[in-house]
């Protein structure tokens, strides 16, 4: 692999990039940004280092700050709490599922095919991608969908969540068609269920009336009291 300029990288972080990037496939570093970038697949699937005596699972991309990445970036099964030095762009799939990430920032903004984020912690989609063409959040913690795709071409699927896929979906299907996720949200809300109010409500949406407002405050309030003892469990 070429280095733009010598000794920018640490040995490790070279031996990584040769390790995780598929053999036909070849990483640069660009001094410039101080970002690598990749023609072909980077995998850090399933990673387990070695540190030590010990093995451990990969929580971070060493330092690492990618760039762009023509083909697969696949970083899912791991213990990732962080996407600090993500690439910001993707030609093929990007993959961070089941790591116990409770944010999407420094996601991809740019996807050519499948985002993939389920079984994660998120409660937003905030810092996640702009466009991909396929766009898999289940089985998380959303409970808002702010910071969804402005494009996702074919599938949205965000099943197995707090709120129901159906509430979302109609949702997206309004996206789709250039409308704001909360005027959305406001032109639909009398429609939607007390019991998904609760968990869709934020403090900054001033066009609910105080009644309501009130009521949902104190539903609020008391699911993070009960999500507080159900940590302590």
């Amino acid at each position: 692999m070429k280095l733009l300029e010598a000794g920018i990288l640490t040995v490790r972080q070279m031996r990584f990039l040769d390790r995780f990037t598929n053999h036909s496939a070849k990483w640069i570093y660009d001094y410039k940004t101080g970002l690598v970038d990749v023609r072909g697949d980077v995998c850090l699937h399933n990673v387990v280092l070695v540190e030590g005596e010990k093995e451990v699972q990969l929580d971070s991309f060493q330092g690492i700050k990618f760039g762009v990445v023509s083909g697969d970036f696949l970083c899912g099964r791991n213990a990732l709490t962080s996407l600090e030095g993500a690439p910001h762009t993707v030609g093929g799939r990007f993959d961070c599922s089941r790591n116990p990430l409770t944010s999407l920032e420094g996601s991809p903004q740019w996807v050519g095919e499948d985002f993939t984020c389920y079984e994660t912690h998120i409660t937003s989609l905030e810092g996640g991608p702009k466009r991909a063409k396929n766009f898999y959040c289940s089985d998380c913690q959303l409970t808002s969908l702010e910071g969804a795709p402005i494009l996702v071409e074919r599938e949205f699927s965000a099943s197995e969540n707090p709120v129901p896929e159906k509430v979302f979906k109609d949702i997206i299907r309004e996206m789709k068609k250039g409308y704001q996720y909360e005027h959305i949200l406001k032109l639909k809300w009398k429609r939607i269920p007390a019991e998904y109010k609760v968990l869709l409500y934020r403090s900054h949406f001033d066009w609910i009336d105080k009644k309501e407002m009130e009521v949902l405050k104190r539903g609020v309030e008391g699911l993070n009291r009960f999500k507080a003892i159900e940590k302590l469990m």
